[in-house]
């Protein structure tokens, strides 16, 4: 513990109130760790870790908190965390930050038999030079997070607020129960592979939604009933105005599609049908600070439960895109047509994926699986409960049980649909 106190003096507090909260537990322990140490004659009770979470709740919740050696941001709270296991995660200061980084998420993958990690991947927008990314760290796979560094809040905007959940709460559920686990790849670190369907190719996108943001668009212009993106939809989902995927009206589709599907005070797995009359939203006012000045401060006036304030947040820096398949969805207005879109086992949401040659260094040597870099998650209007998951089953096997109660028990491996092994780097 003597390098980990040595460095947690470097941190500087910042965030909100459950960040706050997190924080004075944290202190809480180390304080009480110390004094145990100072004075083994004495009785001193040292808290426990339950009520900090699990390991990624841990580093989701204090990322705001800084360092000197970036290594600390893992090893100095992982302790604290209710699932660490020092036996199969030693701490380890010899191995540079990346390789660190790279190893905490297989070891979380291994760990929950799950992709969960990847939803603290920030995207941001590619800055190409020399064919690498000057906004990714040269050494760091796409697929693992910068733990170390607070993501800008526009790009994580769309996300549900608690996105790590336990099966019987979670929001999304496009893999199912699904369960994977991360194999070692012995000729590089930085691969990942991980089996999927692919959904489709992206063929279509609309322009940024601008929202929040001085882009000479007003808040929600391009978003909201009549603009843009829903032109977009109907021009591009025929024929008779239906979306396929689900069968309804394509202006009810786009309606939900812009929400992520999410409205206020509705639990969304918990519905007995299919919503048909959405909530409008009303004239609300927003009041924002010109971001180009480095400030953080939005603030959205009037009723929280506004339908216009969900619409705002799921679309704020994506783009809506269709793919070849036909479906539609949102994805990071960074990303390019020619991007795909994919279920990955063990994950709740689709993912987008940048193909990448296969003369890339660090490509699935000795497999004919396929290369990409992750791109980030991505809402996809009609796949968000499996349905991708159903649909492969029942065109393997056209006689398979009707429902949907078997998504509840697929766990590892032996899924009754084919997948498809790819890799990311």
């Amino acid at each position: 513990m003597s390098r980990e106190s040595q460095h947690t003096r470097n941190y500087r507090i910042r965030g909100g109130t459950n960040v706050f909260r997190r924080i004075a537990a944290f202190r809480s322990i180390e304080f009480s760790r110390a004094i145990a140490r100072t004075f083994p004659e004495k009785e001193i009770t040292v808290p426990g870790a339950s009520e900090l979470g699990s390991m990624l709740q841990i580093l989701k919740d204090l990322r705001s908190l800084k360092c000197f050696d970036y290594r600390d941001k893992i090893w100095t709270i992982i302790i604290l965390a209710n699932d660490y296991d020092v036996r199969t995660l030693p701490v380890d200061y010899q191995s540079p930050w990346e390789s660190v980084y790279t190893k905490v998420c297989r070891w979380l993958c291994n760990r929950h038999r799950n992709l969960s990690f990847l939803q603290l991947v920030e995207t941001k927008a590619r800055k190409m030079q020399r064919g690498t990314d000057q906004n990714r760290p040269q050494g760091l796979p796409s697929w693992v997070p910068l733990f170390h560094v607070e993501p800008h809040f526009l790009n994580t905007f769309y996300l549900p607020r608690h996105i790590v959940r336990p099966k019987r709460s979670k929001i999304y559920y496009a893999g199912g129960s699904s369960q994977v686990i991360c194999e070692e790849i012995a000729t590089s670190e930085t691969v990942f592979k991980c089996k999927g369907l692919k959904i489709g190719v992206i063929t279509v996108l609309s322009y940024p939604a601008g929202n929040l943001e001085n882009v000479g668009t007003g808040i929600g212009e391009r978003v909201l009933h009549g603009g843009e993106w829903q032109a977009l939809a109907r021009t591009h989902c025929t024929p008779h105005d239906i979306y396929q995927p689900t069968k309804e009206n394509v202006d009810l589709a786009f309606e939900r599609l812009r929400t992520g599907d999410l409205f206020p005070e509705n639990a969304r797995r918990s519905r007995e049908s299919v919503p048909t009359d959405l909530p409008q939203p009303s004239n609300f006012a927003v009041a924002y600070a010109d971001l180009s000045s480095g400030s953080d401060q939005i603030f959205i006036d009037g009723d929280v439960s506004d339908i216009g304030n969900h619409i705002i947040r799921a679309t704020t820096r994506r783009r809506m895109f269709i793919t070849d398949t036909g479906y539609m969805g949102l994805t990071h207005q960074s990303n390019l047509v020619g991007d795909e879109i994919w279920v990955l086992m063990g994950a709740d949401m689709p993912v987008t994926l940048h193909p990448v040659s296969t003369n890339t260094p660090g490509h699935c040597i000795g497999s004919e699986c396929r290369t990409f870099e992750f791109r980030g998650e991505s809402y996809v209007h009609g796949i968000m409960d499996g349905e991708a998951l159903v649909g492969a089953r029942w065109k393997e096997d056209p006689d398979c049980p009707e429902g949907t109660s078997w998504l509840d028990d697929l766990g590892q491996e032996s899924w009754p649909f084919s997948t498809e092994e790819i890799a990311l780097i």
